[in-house]
Order: structure tokens, then C-alpha cells, then sequence
């Protein structure tokens, strides 16, 4: 049987098969309690008496993070957390200031840059820094403060990303290096390989293309190239190399498919992705490379062609990973899309930094359609096999990367697609 029929063999049985999956936590009156236990934490969390509780306050702030809680009373709340950041531990200053990114960048800015300025964690230090909206001449003005105030912690990764986005930034920017270089290299290493497109605003969602690893891109049986919707953003919409941000913009390591439902992502197998430093470098090279008497920049930049080595903003997954950043991955969602019918990214739902793909349940649980299916019926028609997943910003475009523009894409780079 031709390869690309079986394909949508594949495709079409899938559709039937999520028909009949049925997940407790997808049901209607399970995401009413749920959300009514998501209310009660967020009440808890704004009690004086609780502020000192970790848990009592990290839960609260989750919970207005899911359900995109801006109340008046929440966001009067937060702004009093904001002004008095400096007095709590440094675990509720990172949520706290996850929280404001998440409904209310830039809008604390006074507070943050203030908080910006007294604090001598790194991490805190680069989101009160990502959370202002800095125009140029601010960017210029906290990369010489991030230099001088942690002129001992250089080689910090968290510090070298931001650093090295405020140059790049303040100087215009860097030009997007010519995509057909991205899509033909390392076409005869028998490596498979995924590459997902997105914009910069991470609101609208991408789109994955297959590389097959005899380096043929996928194609239907009727030659048009297969491509799958995919989400790459968090709720908290941060740089991808601190915690919690979206994906990080560079390469994963793709490893296989795993099971472990939980309830907010659901049944549906995942895709595992490893960044630099996640693992060991036999594992994230696939032992595809010659890993020895090399740092690990130089061989993170080899899995790029030689006009993407310099192009800073690819180097996001490899400082992610520095940074300790872990469990990245490609799965679906059960989180209930009513929290986001009012954002611009609806109906993605939006992670703490994994990939994910739309999956649709009916209210008493069984599973309509799912994205996450389709990848996983694709993945497994090519063998699941190891390899990279690319993750690339193509420009600040407002609008969700469509199949028209990948053949766009494809066709402006007079790729040949066999």
C-alpha cells in the first residue's frame, strides 16, 4: 500500500478511534468543581493571614493564572503584592511576578522596576526586567545594570539570554537567516526532523512540518504537504528560558511517546522533547554527532547550518536547558477552554511551557477531536522515530500560521518536496 494512502488510513482511523476515549476529568461537572475549588484557592490566597503561607499562596496565584482571573478585586490584590515584592521569599516573588506577567504585563511597571533594583537574584532580577516593556533606550539602561550588578555571575545562563536579548534588541534586532537553509540541512543524516513555525507573539498558534529521514518533507496523496496546528505558548507568555515561559525558540530533542495521563492534560500519549543540558548529550544528540573534544555551544550550533550560527534567538532552548529548565513536551489539554473565550489565543490553550495540540471533549467526557492524536498517528506512520524538533519565530505577523503560508514558505524557498 502506497505510504501517503496509509497515512490517511491512519488519520481517518484515529478520528473514529478518539470518538470513544472517555476521561473523568473531562466531563462537564467535573470541570464546575474544579473550577469552583480553583475560586476557593484564590479567595484563600488574598487573606493576610495566609500571605506568609507558601502553598496557600502559590496554589492561590496558579489558580488566577488558569482561569485568567482579572477581577478588580484580584488585580487591586496583586498590584499591593507587586508594591511590597522585596518582602516575601524568593519562590513567592517568582510566582507573584508570573502572575502579573500573566494578566497584567507591564501594567505594575513602577513596582517592577523598583523590585528590578533591590533584588540580587538573577532569575527574579531578568522577570522584573522582561516584565516592563522596555523601550530602547531602557534596554540599553538594564543591560549595563545587569552587567555591573552581577558582574560575578557572567556565565549565569539566565543572565547571558537576557543580556544577550537586550543587545540584540536595542540594536534592531538580527534578520531572520534564510529558512530553505534551515529546511535543507542535514538532509542525508537519515535524522528525522520536525519544524514548527510560530510568531513572535506566541497568541497565535504555529505549524508543524515532517521531515522524513531520508529527507523528504511529508506529503498526502495528493501532493500537498502535511502540516498540523500546534500551540507554543504559556499562560504566563514569558521568555522561554525562565521557568515557566513559552517553548524556547531552538532545538529539542525528540525521543519517543510516553503514557502518563494527568488530569489537566488528559489520556492522550505524549511526545517526549529533551533541551540541552536536560540530558546527557548521547541522549539529546540521538548519538548522531561526534560529541567529543567540542563545547556544548559550538555543538548545539552544528545542528544548524552555517548561515543560523550566529542567530541569537535560536539559542533560547540551549539556555533553557542551562538554565534548568525541564519536561518540555508535546501533549494535549483537558483544561476547560471557558477561561479563555475572551483572549486572543482561544481556543489554544496555553501551558507552563509545552507544546500542545487542541483536543475537544463533549461533557460527559469522551473525546470529540484531538490534534495531539493526529501528531501521534503521523509520528507513528514514520516509525516514531528519534530526532530534533525546530522551533522557529518567523516574524511579528498578527495572525495564526496557516497551511497556506507554509506552502508559501516552502514554495519562496524553492524547496523540492518529493
Amino acid at each position: 500500500m502506497p505510504y501517503r494512502i496509509l497515512l490517511l488510513m491512519l488519520l481517518s482511523v484515529s478520528t473514529l478511534l478518539s470518538q470513544s476515549v472517555f476521561f473523568d476529568f473531562a466531563t462537564l461537572a467535573r470541570k464546575d468543581s474544579f473550577y469552583t475549588e480553583l475560586k476557593l484557592k484564590i479567595v484563600e490566597c488574598q487573606k493576610p493571614a495566609n500571605f506568609k503561607n507558601a502553598d496557600i499562596m502559590a496554589n492561590g496565584l496558579w489558580a488566577a493564572e488558569l482561569t485568567m482571573d482579572r477581577s478588580p478585586e484580584f488585580k487591586a490584590f496583586l498590584g499591593s503584592m507587586m508594591d511590597s515584592l522585596i518582602k516575601f521569599d524568593s519562590d513567592i516573588q517568582r510566582r507573584i511576578l508570573q502572575t502579573a506577567f500573566t494578566l497584567y504585563r507591564g501594567e505594575f511597571k513602577e513596582s517592577a522596576e523598583k523590585f528590578a533594583r533591590e533584588t540580587s537574584n538573577v532569575k527574579l532580577f531578568a522577570m522584573a526586567v522582561n516584565y516592563c516593556n522596555l523601550n530602547v533606550s531602557e534596554m540599553q539602561e538594564y543591560e549595563k545594570l545587569a552587567k555591573t550588578k552581577f558582574a560575578g555571575e557572567m556565565k549565569n545562563p539566565i543572565l547571558q539570554a537576557l543580556i544577550g536579548n537586550l543587545s540584540m534588541k536595542s540594536n534592531g534586532g538580527q534578520k531572520l537567516p534564510p529558512v530553505t537553509d534551515l529546511l535543507n540541512y542535514g538532509k542525508d543524516t537519515s535524522v528525522f526532523r520536525m519544524f514548527m513555525f510560530v510568531r513572535n507573539d506566541r497568541n497565535y498558534a504555529g505549524r508543524i512540518v515532517f521531515r522524513r529521514k531520508n529527507g523528504e518533507f511529508l506529503r498526502d496523496n495528493s501532493g500537498k504537504l502535511v502540516t498540523l496546528p500546534y500551540f507554543a505558548r504559556a499562560l504566563p507568555n514569558m521568555p522561554g528560558y525562565l521557568t515557566n515561559g513559552n517553548s524556547p525558540q531552538g532545538v529539542f530533542s525528540v525521543t519517543g511517546v510516553y503514557n502518563s495521563a494527568a488530569k489537566l492534560i488528559g489520556p492522550t500519549p505524549r511526545i517526549r522533547l529533551f533541551m540541552p543540558s536536560e540530558t546527557d548529550n548521547n541522549t539529546f544528540y540521538n548519538s548522531k554527532a561526534n560529541l567529543k573534544g567540542e563545547s556544548d555551544s559550538i555543538l548545539y550550533r552544528k545542528l544548524f547550518p552555517e548561515s543560523w550560527r550566529d542567530y541569537f534567538p535560536v539559542m533560547e532552548s540551549f539556555y533553557a536547558g542551562k538554565a534548568g529548565r525541564f519536561d518540555i513536551v508535546m501533549h494535549g489539554t483537558t483544561v476547560d477552554q471557558r477561561y479563555y473565550v475572551k483572549e486572543v489565543f482561544y481556543p489554544n490553550v496555553p501551558t507552563h511551557g509545552c507544546l500542545s495540540g487542541i483536543e475537544l471533549w463533549d461533557d460527559k467526557g469522551i473525546l470529540i477531536s484531538s490534534d495531539q492524536q493526529k501528531l501521534l498517528d503521523i509520528y507513528s506512520s514514520l516509525g516514531n522515530p528519534k530526532g530534533f524538533l525546530y522551533l522557529i519565530e518567523l516574524n511579528d505577523e498578527k495572525r495564526t500560521v496557516s497551511e497556506e503560508d507554509i506552502e508559501k514558505l516552502f514554495n519562496y524557498t524553492e524547496i523540492k518536496l518529493k
